[in-house]
């Protein structure tokens, strides 16, 4: 079957003619490097995320600050009259005075310094162990220090920990410190014995289960004729398509939620009917995540053997023995449905086929459609 050009493809050599006869200056192609570095080096959505942790840190050591330099004026109030009424804590504390320390207060504004890695310890330390939150959480917190470090000033804030003593300064990242790893490391282990619970994973056998007894309630070929049958039809025709979805492309529930009807690429032809005949089908469309959790990562330290990001999707065999599987069918079908009276909506790129964007509103997973009920 011909296969239409791919019109990425005609964009990027458009792209390269005109790079061929740019003209090229320090400036402009610096500046290229800086720019499309911050863009592209993290997703928007995590270093939106990152820049926000980073700024509750900066909040946190501010109030740190406040609270130990009231501590301080109290403490040298009950010293002069003699009797603080403080206890031994916190007129240690007091003495100390942090406050006063300029390097301190300023420890995560600008360049780091001497105070950092410790500062950053006890943020890490009261997330983890004060506020109970988990270790994962409390990782995210280090991650975006270490983000924001390893941005400041290009190689100067990566690497291990240290003073320079020819510079007379502190250079690499401050997350490297072992103050940091430490803490870090129990936060991680403070929950270890905590009891777990984890869903069941779906094998093809439950899959088969729930799809038997989705048949007897809604069979192949049904025609709706009120407005119950339609509800029913929208309940299971969802369900099929996303749990063949997440089965055969092995996606996780909120990927599959949020897979947009721009991730399928019909090979340059309109979208085909299901039909159970072969010569009325395509030989297989693709689904292209684009949005996959991790798959930039992935791809850039050469890890998509296995788990890639575009997937060719074929018609299964009259003959399968795993039919609640057959993703090319049951998504086709689904599609349809979402296009014929009463949705009539025709399906655009930026549509969601399982999430709230899509022509029917209503959103099932397998658990809710009565699995129980089948026992």
């Amino acid at each position: 079957m011909p296969r239409v050009a791919n019109g990425q493809s005609r964009k990027r050599k458009s792209k390269q003619a005109v790079a061929k006869t740019k003209k090229l200056d320090y400036n402009t192609q610096r500046k290229a490097l800086d720019d499309n570095t911050k863009s592209y080096g993290t997703a928007k959505s995590t270093s939106t995320k990152y820049l926000a942790a980073f700024n509750l840190g900066k909040k946190w050591l501010a109030r740190f600050v406040q609270d130990e330099k009231d501590t301080h004026a109290r403490f040298k109030e009950g010293d002069i009259g003699g009797h603080s009424g403080i206890g031994e804590e916190e007129a240690h504390t007091g003495s100390e005075n942090f406050s006063s320390d300029n390097e301190f207060v300023h420890a995560f504004d600008g360049k780091p310094n001497k105070h950092t890695a410790e500062a950053l310890g006890m943020y890490l330390s009261f997330k983890g162990f004060d506020e109970g939150l988990t270790g994962g959480t409390v990782w995210s917190v280090f991650s975006a220090f270490k983000w924001w470090y390893k941005n400041l000033k290009g190689d100067k804030y990566r690497g291990p920990w240290r003073y320079d003593e020819k510079a007379r300064e502190w250079v690499g990242n401050p997350t490297s410190c072992s103050t940091v790893k430490d803490i870090l490391d129990s936060c991680q282990k403070k929950d270890g014995e905590t009891e777990r619970t984890h869903s069941k994973a779906m094998s093809l056998g439950d899959l088969e289960m729930i799809y038997a007894y989705s048949l007897k309630q809604c069979p192949e070929g049904m025609v709706p004729r009120t407005a119950g049958d339609i509800t029913l039809m929208t309940r299971h025709l969802f369900w099929r398509a996303f749990s063949a979805f997440g089965f055969v492309i092995w996606t996780r529930n909120f990927e599959t939620s949020n897979f947009r009807y721009g991730g399928l690429d019909f090979l340059g032809h309109k979208r085909p009917k299901y039909s159970s005949k072969p010569l009325e089908q395509l030989p297989f469309f693709r689904v292209n995540l684009r949005e996959r959790k991790n798959w930039q990562k992935k791809m850039k330290n050469g890890e998509l053997q296995m788990n890639g990001h575009t997937y060719n999707v074929y018609p299964e065999p009259s003959s399968s023995t795993s039919p609640s599987a057959d993703l090319y069918k049951h998504l086709l079908n689904w599609l349809d449905f979402c296009e014929t009276p009463p949705h009539s909506a025709r399906c655009q790129d930026s549509d969601g086929p399982f999430g709230s964007t899509s022509a029917p509103s209503e959103r099932v997973i397998w658990a809710q459609l009565g699995y129980k009920s089948m026992l």
